[in-house]
């Protein structure tokens, strides 16, 4: 989760830039909303960092706001209010942004005010206090950025071309609490161009064919394969189908069947393994084999009962299900089981068991 706690933010005319945590880095705050920088607890640090991937951003109320807001009968939107359109301003909009002030007055026939016949004070939205460490968010995103260019500098033996390496993204996590600690998605934007409403420019460079889309949040929003990280789950899998921990399988260079040839990495062969050192060394080749008897198992292409032990497993562990982060438009992920990958494609297409020895690696 991202937020730690929440906070009454203290009169209307308050502004609290920290919230109600201790250290600053502990914490990062939203604060509540005045000005055009939404986001001075964290531009304010000497770190720098944007985290636009988190807290998202803030406009002006569009027509479609007001007639949601006015349908959900919740407290009715100004024409100046602004209303979080991404990340935690989103998600926790409502809340931070509070409930305006109202004043009703007479007036006399040349429209002169004559008193107050009633008033309904401004009501201060909350801060947020979220687990992010702004120094910690600065440094992923500063890597990131370099990794993705130290990328783009490398040629890829396949196809002899630089990679492209234009998009990635990043998460730290406490792993003791499971606690959001940094999370950078990259290319990135800045948040302050939203709230004054965007230029050409601006818009382009956020909104444009060619920006690469930096408002899509690719931690949360985008589906990526794990890649060898799945290997401990293809392990599970097998535990729970009966293979012994210690079961020992050759780890060869590359490992065929059908048409395909399956690689480790750097084509290095490492004899014969078991599961602890198959996950040590990372060997692509004796989990595609383990797959593959799995697949035997299941009744390869023409599968009944199949009891899918890596697609289970997985499961298990809660891939193809949604984490609940406290952020907007995130996606579950999918399992491909090979009973329905196999429904969804043409049979003869595949190679005789690629289904599973993919799903084995998840790569």
């Amino acid at each position: 989760m991202l937020r730690r706690q929440q906070c009454a933010a203290g009169g209307p005319g308050h502004r609290r830039r920290r919230g109600c945590r201790a250290d600053r880095r502990d914490t990062g705050a939203v604060p509540r909303r005045r000005g055009r920088r939404p986001f001075s607890a964290f531009v304010s640090e000497p770190s720098g960092a944007s985290a636009a991937a988190v807290l998202g951003y803030v406009s002006r109320a569009t027509q479609d706001d007001l007639e949601e807001a006015a349908g959900a009968g919740r407290p009715p939107l100004g024409r100046d209010a602004t209303v979080g359109h991404a990340g935690l301003e989103a998600e926790y909009d409502e809340q931070l942004r509070g409930i305006p002030g109202q004043q009703t007055v007479s007036v006399d026939r040349l429209g002169t005010p004559v008193g107050v016949t009633s008033e309904r004070p401004a009501q201060p939205g909350l801060n947020l206090v979220t687990n992010i460490d702004a120094d910690i968010q600065s440094r992923v995103e500063r890597d990131l950025t370099a990794a993705l260019e130290e990328r783009r500098r490398v040629v890829d033996s396949a196809t002899k071309r630089r990679f492209v390496a234009d998009s990635g993204t990043a998460v730290v996590m406490d792993v003791r609490t499971g606690a959001v600690v940094a999370l950078a998605s990259s290319p990135g934007y800045d948040p302050g161009v939203f709230v004054d409403g965007l230029t050409p420019a601006e818009a382009a460079a956020v909104l444009g064919e060619t920006s690469g889309a930096p408002m899509l949040n690719r931690a949360v929003s985008s589906q990526y394969a794990p890649g060898s990280t799945f290997k401990p789950v293809s392990t599970a899998g097998a535990m729970k189908a009966g293979i012994p921990f210690d079961a020992t399988y050759p780890c060869p260079s590359a490992f065929r069947i059908g048409g395909t040839t399956f690689g480790n990495f750097a084509s290095a062969g490492h004899g014969t393994l078991d599961f602890a050192h198959a996950i040590s060394l990372s060997c692509n080749t004796f989990f595609y084999r383990v797959g593959y008897d799995l697949w035997k198992r299941d009744g390869g292409s023409t599968p009944s009962n199949a009891r899918e032990y890596i697609a289970n497993a997985a499961k298990g562990f809660g891939f193809g299900s949604r984490t609940g982060v406290d952020l907007p438009a995130e996606a579950s992920g999918r399992v491909p089981g090979a009973v329905s990958f196999m429904g969804a494609l043409v049979p003869h297409l595949l190679p005789e068991g690629e289904v599973s020895l993919e799903l084995a690696v998840f790569q």
